[in-house]
């Protein structure tokens, strides 16, 4: 039903399948009692190059030409596995990825559909405010966590929530609109007005309508002991090689209209050493956010949630995903770094740019990767994929300094 779900929003891939791939095969065996795809149905549900004319569409692929196995190398695979345009298997998982950012609708049942609300009925924006900070003066070392919170707040540990102010790099990345503001990512608070999110999240959004709130724990309310801090953004910066279609490179940085005021439950997060990510193999490691809890819930947690998730080596993560709906021929990008894997425990969609944090050898922590995308939620044996923090270090250093700005980077030698 998963890949149902996820299918119904592909575009532009075809691949009418008589057989498939050993691994394929054990999966499709037990969900499906036929190979037999109307191709009518197909072009209204998924769409695509193939289906937008009757008439031959010169150089576009056709998978009725495929050659057979004495000549060119080809299998009959799922449909969405394949280019339409170029009839060359998918290796980079283009299409197939589930990003991990807050889905417009709640299913695919749904519809976007504009509403135009009479004048006299909207909200009225609250006026910003100087809210007071904690009485202890904010540290300025990066990556202190607060263990159990700050404040004696009650929470449900059974549920994996967060202390009230446990993660004070924590950030929510708010989207405005007709009808108010609406929670899309997480992210990481680098310096005051800098903060560290997944490029998804932003992309093709004007920066004044995003804006970054530091110091929250309950979307659901603005009582908290310690009041959050709201800042438009004015710009954000793009990976120069990010590419939505694998998304690699999935890392942005927003830049904030006004500084934040950094206190006890509103801090900053280390940076990493430059690498290749290997240091994290292993590290049983920290990751917040307010997303689902599983791939179909209806909505976004109301308060923030920790997991602890080991980090997965780049060649057995490798291997594991190519036993999912990504297939055998998959090729994990060097820009991505794993972690998770064990049943019921992932993030999901909404945890999309949130940090996931590792700890160092004074027991402070620094940002190992940024949740990008993953198969489903939550699987055994399936872990989830974040970008590289070490990998674009060098990108976040150059940016910082063509911005003016400074990370508060805590060494970790």
């Amino acid at each position: 039903m998963d890949a149902v779900v996820r299918l119904s929003l592909l575009v532009g891939v075809l691949v009418l399948s008589a057989a498939l791939p050993a691994r394929a095969q054990q999966d499709y065996d037990t969900t499906a009692a036929s190979t037999e795809v109307d191709q009518d149905q197909s072009c209204e549900i998924f769409g695509g190059p193939a289906c937008v004319t009757e008439a031959p569409v010169p150089g576009l692929y056709n998978p009725c030409d495929c050659p057979d196995r004495s000549g060119d190398r080809c299998e009959c695979v799922w449909f969405y596995q394949c280019d339409n345009t170029t009839g060359v298997y998918n290796t980079d998982g283009k299409g197939v990825l589930d990003v991990r950012k807050k889905d417009g609708c709640a299913s695919v049942e749904f519809r976007c559909c504009r509403i135009d609300i009479p004048k006299d009925k909207r909200e009225k924006p609250e006026p910003h405010k100087d809210f007071p900070l904690p009485t202890s003066p904010p540290t300025s070392a990066c990556g202190v966590r607060n263990v159990g919170g700050v404040a004696s707040v009650i929470v449900n540990n059974n549920e994996g929530e967060a202390g009230f102010g446990e993660f004070p790099w924590m950030a929510a990345i708010l989207l405005s609109g007709k009808s108010g503001e609406d929670y899309k990512c997480g992210g990481a608070i680098l310096n005051d007005v800098v903060v560290l999110t997944a490029a998804h999240c932003v992309k093709g959004i004007a920066p004044s309508r995003l804006k970054v709130r530091a110091g929250e724990w309950d979307r659901e309310t603005t009582s908290e002991l310690y009041k959050h801090q709201d800042r438009v953004v004015s710009s954000y910066v793009l990976h120069d090689q990010y590419y939505g279609g694998n998304n690699q490179y999935d890392v942005a940085l927003l830049v904030l209209d006004t500084p934040l005021q950094l206190g006890r439950h509103i801090g900053t997060i280390c940076l990493p050493e430059p690498g290749d990510g290997t240091v994290f193999d292993n590290e049983r490691c920290l990751v917040a956010g307010w997303g689902k809890d599983k791939l179909d819930d209806r909505w976004p947690h109301r308060y923030l949630k920790r997991l602890e998730l080991p980090v997965v080596r780049r060649d057995e993560c490798e291997n594991l995903l190519r036993y999912t709906v990504l297939g055998e021929e998959f090729n994990l990008h060097a820009s991505f770094l794993c972690a998770g894997g064990e049943e019921g425990k992932d993030t999901c969609k909404g945890d999309g740019g949130s940090p996931l944090v590792c700890p160092m050898a004074d027991g402070n922590y620094q940002v190992a990767g940024v949740v990008a995308w993953g198969v489903d939620c939550g699987l055994a044996g399936v872990p989830g994929l974040y970008a590289n923090v070490p990998v674009v270090r060098g990108w976040i250093d150059k940016t910082l300094s063509d911005l003016g700005s400074t990370p508060r980077i805590k060494s970790t030698t």
